[in-house]
């Protein structure tokens, strides 16, 4: 007992220390002072121990929650329902009884919570991002400490910072999800894995830019490399590490793993894995066919998010978003919106929770890879990527990334602030020239329409939003304001 609390208690500071990823801990003097006294072969000792700790984690998730998740997705359609409806009455039955914020509204519904059935989800309100704000403490389960949860907080590329309790059983099955995934496509823990991701736990202590923005877990045998440090001289760096170490997998920020291709592409020089996993982000086509050239291999994508729901609706061989049902219902409201209800989070419930993406569609069991879970055809985007043009069209962002192909641009962004009016911020390349910037124009006027303002900016870099991520639409508009 003393031992395991000694290594819980070792693994919660190596957490602190190097794992953050939230904001908070750059503020941790004592996380501070160990990360910049220790040379970076400390770093990787102590990244390794880390990963060792969670490689037992993950040997748990193998043995007990990933079977269940194997044999689910390819069971029939009413056994999934079955399931899912037997898990459905569990959770509303437990919101009723221990949170004040369900208590009401199930009341206030006309509904029976112990004879609850897929007929009567529809009849509850969909809970959003501004509800779970505003009745936080109303949505917490009075019972929340028997189910180990933590606190967590999301904000997306929203902008609206939600925060919540995230149950330790659902915590693993999250998990389990995405190691569904990627054996699917042949990677396995501990199999060599390059990481490139926003990676906070490689900040520079004193301001100064670091030499090697890198560091090894060989406890998982992964790489983590920087996606802040972009620059040619950093990605020679890169090029170099990866070619001597060579790794049969890399997982990339869609936008970081497209600006380090297009510095391989331009140089032509090649890189070789067995697959690219992308994640956290839009995988736009243009960035998807630059990875696939430079680094030799496909590029597959899942969909997903930090709050209870779906983790990770990960390609099938025919590029279908394939969902874990027994842990997720997940409907489609009119307007192409993904509404989720988490089946296995209890401390917090999220029952008919707006996540803020749209979708093209959601098929149930018709994929002929052979699993029978349903799935997602294409992910369109969020209610944030839409555009506003000057002759009063709304449009969807989807494709725009295209006006920036065979332009000599890096990477783009467009930002409106108002009706009518885009201001268009491009990195370009050394030999961009006049011809490249009338080109991009009329690629983005073709689509917003001539009555458009478009006021046009070439930048030396493109800030992300605060969780990291890229944008390629930051849209300012309140359309209810706006109307």
């Amino acid at each position: 007992m003393r031992f395991t609390q000694t290594v819980a208690n070792i693994s919660l500071v190596i957490r602190i220390i190097y794992m953050n990823f939230s904001q908070k801990y750059r503020n941790n003097k004592f996380a501070l002072l160990f990360y910049s006294s220790t040379p970076k072969i400390i770093n990787d000792i102590v990244f390794s121990v880390y990963g060792i700790i969670k490689y037992f984690e993950y040997l748990k998730i193998k043995s007990k929650y990933l079977p269940e998740l194997k044999i689910n997705e390819f069971k029939t359609r009413e056994d999934i329902q079955e399931i899912q409806e037997n898990k459905l009455k569990k959770i509303i039955k437990h919101a009723y009884d221990n949170t004040e914020y369900y208590k009401k509204v199930i009341d206030d519904c006309n509904l029976n919570p112990y004879d609850f059935s897929f007929k009567d989800l529809k009849k509850l309100p969909i809970l959003t991002k501004d509800i779970l704000q505003a009745n936080n403490k109303k949505l917490t389960a009075s019972n929340h400490k028997i189910y180990n949860s933590v606190q967590q907080s999301s904000g997306g590329t929203t902008g609206t910072t939600i925060n919540f309790l995230m149950d330790k059983e659902n915590y693993m099955y999250k998990e389990a999800e995405v190691m569904l995934y990627w054996e699917r496509f042949g990677y396995f823990v501990g199999k060599s894995k390059a990481v490139m991701f926003r990676a906070n736990i490689l900040f520079s202590t004193d301001g100064k830019v670091p030499n090697k923005p890198w560091r090894r877990d060989y406890g998982r045998k992964l790489l983590y490399i920087s996606s802040y440090y972009a620059s040619n001289n950093y990605y020679k760096k890169y090029y170099l590490k990866l070619k001597k170490w060579k790794p049969d997998f890399m997982h990339v920020l869609p936008s970081a793993g497209f600006l380090f291709a297009t510095y391989l592409n331009e140089k032509n020089l090649k890189l070789k894995f067995k697959k690219i996993f992308s994640a956290s982000e839009m995988l736009y086509p243009s960035h998807k066919e630059a990875m696939e050239k430079a680094f030799n291999c496909e590029v597959v994508d899942h969909y997903g998010h930090s709050e209870p729901g779906i983790y990770s609706a990960g390609e099938c061989v025919n590029k279908n978003l394939h969902i874990c049902d027994t842990n997720t219902i997940v409907e489609q409201d009119n307007d192409g919106s993904i509404i989720e209800t988490s089946l296995n989070n209890f401390s917090t419930p999220f029952i008919r929770y707006k996540v803020g993406d749209k979708i093209e569609s959601i098929s149930s069991g018709n994929c002929n890879c052979g699993i029978r879970s349903s799935y997602i055809s294409k992910v369109i985007g969020r209610d944030s990527e839409i555009l506003f043009s000057g002759d009063g069209r709304k449009i969807s962002s989807i494709g725009f990334d295209q006006i920036f192909r065979h332009n000599n641009i890096k990477i783009g962004q467009i930002i409106q602030e108002v009706k009518g009016e885009l201001t268009l911020n491009v990195v370009t390349s050394f030999n961009f020239d006049l011809k490249n910037e009338e080109s991009v124009l009329k690629e983005l006027t073709s689509r917003v329409g001539q009555a458009t303002i478009i006021n046009f900016n070439k930048v030396k870099h493109i800030k992300n939003a605060k969780s990291g991520k890229y944008r390629l639409i930051v849209s300012k508009i309140n359309d209810k304001k706006n109307e």
